[in-house]
């Protein structure tokens, strides 16, 4: 790829130049505002090359990583992504990497988060924004938030969770047992979704064990899409079972 194409600068071009060639375009195709992300992501993996050519350039760009504030503008994202002074725009180069481990309901709630870098200094408390339907081992850019102004670059480790299974990007797996009698006659189950909704799940007469049923609109919601929560039934044989009932089993079997 050549940044400069992207960009659409000259490779003679200034930094004031190529940063406004940036921002014309980010602006432009930013997710927030309906863009193409992989264009997104294109552009600022340029402006990075240029500017910062030294740079580890292995993170994500999402619109958390710009700290994007509900009710901003556009204007308001490239505020904090760039530290304007006497109408100049400087980017700080170094950064610091730490590794935090998130639930799978951070995942699906997002929201703020304090962490604690380690410095010269000592320990400082930071607030970082997980954005909701983050991917495991994703890297997240937070500008200007580590020690001496330094860019924070976060990679996000999701724990394995005991009831959910994670599939694709935005939906989910999970398992419910279901009584011999509900299995043959039909009826309905309950279901706890990620975030502890108990919700009702109807299952038809005759259902087979193993049969996986979708719950639509209960997986994860990121920025662009809600997903589906995907139910496996299993059987759960009853603890009593009369000598009645064992005697017309029985005989229905044997015809």
């Amino acid at each position: 790829m050549d940044p400069y194409s992207v960009l659409g600068v000259s490779r003679n071009a200034s930094q004031e130049e190529v940063k406004k060639a940036y921002k014309k375009l980010a602006m432009k195709h930013h997710p927030d505002r309906g863009g193409d992300e992989a264009k997104f992501k294109e552009i600022s993996d340029a402006y990075e090359r240029i500017i910062n050519p030294q740079a580890n350039n292995n993170f994500e760009y999402t619109p958390g990583g710009f700290e994007f504030r509900r009710g901003g503008s556009v204007d308001d994202i490239f505020s904090d992504f760039f530290d304007f002074h006497n109408g100049r725009a400087q980017r700080r180069s170094a950064t610091v990497q730490v590794s935090i481990w998130i639930t799978l309901e951070d995942v699906a709630q997002g929201g703020d988060r304090q962490i604690s870098l380690q410095s010269n200094s000592g320990v400082q408390a930071v607030n970082i924004t997980i954005p909701r339907g983050v991917l495991d081992n994703t890297q997240v850019r937070y500008p200007d938030i580590g020690p001496n102004g330094q860019d924070v670059i976060i990679v996000f480790r999701i724990r394995p969770h005991k009831q959910f299974q994670r599939i694709k990007s935005v939906d989910l797996q999970t398992e419910v047992d279901v009584d011999f009698w509900t299995l043959i006659l039909g009826g309905m189950v309950n279901v706890k979704t990620l975030l502890g909704k108990n919700m009702g799940l109807r299952i038809p007469a005759n259902t087979k064990p193993g049969t996986k049923m979708k719950m639509t609109g209960q997986g994860i919601q990121n920025t662009r899409q809600t997903g589906d929560l995907y139910v496996k039934i299993n059987a759960k044989l009853p603890e009593n079972i009369t000598e009645e009932i064992i005697t017309v089993l029985t005989k229905h079997r044997g015809q």
